[in-house]
């Protein structure tokens, strides 16, 4: 039998034909929405886990800059000192002197760079002096040795240094004048060099500070204290000093010139740090006040303390 389009047969295959395109189109799509649904899905994979990293990495910054932020103050240890003390004090060594030393066979510059941080309380009246670190016999009429003190003006403070030898050359030297601000950190060091010259500088504390150069003196000669004295840090008798001692130490054989300036503005900015910006083997004191970080280890005691 032949079929004919009007025949079953015709409409048999019409039908399958029908039935074929039916689905060919209905699945289409689906297909598509598939596809587009897994890209969807993989775009928001992708997207979380940028977000996710992103997340970590912003908060390992944030906790970076927080610990940056927590340094701590670098004063916690500062001692009072009031008309009955406390005093510090840290037994006599040659590495506190200025004069030549001689380590393991090695003879080492003497130049020396002496610092202390103060904070001053109360006013300090015109022509008092307030000393406050001291290297010298206080109770003779002209020790040899070292200290450090600030006298009272009428436009401010003036640094003055103690500076004198066995044979009684030298005396109190006073610098420049400039403004202490009370309940404020200020450095104070000491600089000499070439066993003849002396000078002064200061710097309050602060991210931003600026170390001032208040003077110097050419002493004219080799004037090169060498006392046996202890090293003593606050109440001194007489002294018309009121307030608090920060740490302070004793380096020797900084280049004064060169080296000392940069480090000292490292110092006036951040007291804790600057430690590791000098040479171990140039430290012979860095008090904290009252524990030497440095590599000797000094023992640094109160007045009521035993020596031992």
């Amino acid at each position: 039998m032949v079929d004919t389009p009007g025949g079953v047969g015709g409409e048999e295959r019409r039908s399958r034909d029908n039935h074929r395109d039916v689905s060919t189109t209905s699945d289409r799509p689906r297909i598509f929405h598939l596809i587009i649904g897994f890209c969807g899905a993989f775009a928001l994979s992708w997207l979380f886990v940028m977000a996710l990293v992103l997340s970590l990495k912003s908060g390992g910054q944030r906790e970076r800059s927080v610990v940056e932020r927590s340094d701590g103050d670098p004063f916690s240890n500062a001692i009072a000192v009031s008309r009955s003390g406390p005093i510090i004090s840290v037994a006599h060594d040659p590495v506190l002197n200025p004069s030549p030393l001689t380590l393991d066979g090695e003879s080492v510059e003497n130049d020396l760079l002496l610092f202390v941080w103060f904070n001053l309380r109360g006013t300090i009246d015109v022509k008092e002096r307030a000393t406050f670190l001291g290297k010298y016999n206080s109770e003779e009429m002209n020790p040899e040795g070292y200290a450090v003190a600030v006298v009272g003006g009428p436009d401010g403070v003036r640094p003055t240094i103690y500076w004198q030898n066995k044979a009684g050359q030298g005396r109190w030297y006073t610098f420049a004048s400039t403004v202490v601000e009370q309940g404020r950190w200020y450095l104070l060091a000491v600089t000499f060099r070439s066993q003849r010259y002396l000078g002064v500088h200061l710097a309050p504390y602060g991210p931003k500070a600026r170390v001032e150069v208040l003077g110097g003196y050419d002493l004219g000669g080799q004037i090169v204290p060498s006392s046996s004295a202890e090293l003593e840090v606050g109440a001194f008798p007489k002294s018309k000093f009121r307030g608090q001692i920060g740490p302070f130490g004793v380096l020797r054989g900084m280049d004064i010139l060169n080296e000392a300036p940069k480090f000292l503005q490292v110092l006036a900015r951040d007291p804790a740090a600057a430690i590791d910006r000098v040479e171990q083997s140039k430290i012979g004191l860095w008090a904290d006040p009252n524990l030497d970080r440095g590599p000797k280890g000094m023992k640094v005691r109160e007045a009521s303390e035993s020596p031992g």
